[in-house]
């Protein structure tokens, strides 16, 4: 069994994802999230993690890299933020599963050459923000999905802090307290951040 095999989570701190391929392969890598301060998800870097069901890309995720998330037939739930710029070559070919993307980009990035095409455009939901429903009817790709909505409220994305005591209290996604050891995802000072 090599390293990457045994992968399950993966909690990113770096600004980048500098290598292609970093995490390709993690076949039971299910889950992943990642923080605002990630600007770039490099080609191939999630190639064929055939586990990974759900993906949420931070505000901070400006690009998608060419092959990105090909061959991740497992995955059915992709939401990035709103500052995604593009979308590289085949960054979702064989990923049949999709049925739902999420965005607050109210600009539809561009695609690259069939960054969208194995996607099933006649169940896939596509979510963008209300002002921008008919430029993602128009926009390359994007205008071939059948289902297009108006953006769902993201009430863990959309915490502010009401004011910054310095606390390092962290809740689960319930709203629970939880400890410093706590494994998963948890809100600390507004944020949805996930722990291992």
């Amino acid at each position: 069994m090599s390293p990457s095999s045994a992968i399950e989570t993966v909690m990113l701190c770096s600004s980048n994802i500098s290598f292609a391929s970093a995490f390709a392969s993690c076949e039971k890598l299910d889950l992943l999230t990642t923080p605002s301060s990630l600007t770039n998800i490099a080609d191939s870097a999630f190639e064929d993690c055939v586990s990974l069901t759900s993906v949420t890309l931070a505000n901070g995720v400006k690009s998608i890299g060419k092959w990105a998330f090909s061959g991740c037939s497992g995955l059915e739930s992709f939401s990035f933020g709103s500052s995604v710029e593009t979308i590289g070559q085949e960054a979702f070919s064989d990923c049949t599963g999709m049925t739902k993307i999420s965005t607050s980009a109210t600009v539809p990035p561009v695609c690259g050459s069939q960054a969208l095409d194995d996607i099933n455009k006649w169940e896939c939901e596509l979510y963008v923000p209300k002002e921008s429903i008919d430029d993602y009817s128009a926009a390359d790709q994007w205008k071939e999905f059948f289902f297009v909505y108006e953006h769902e409220a993201d009430a863990i994305n959309d915490i502010t802090p009401a004011t910054n005591d310095g606390s390092n209290a962290m809740f689960n996604l319930a709203g629970q307290p939880v400890g410093e050891d706590y494994k998963g995802i948890v809100i600390k000072n507004g944020k949805k951040i996930f722990t291992y």
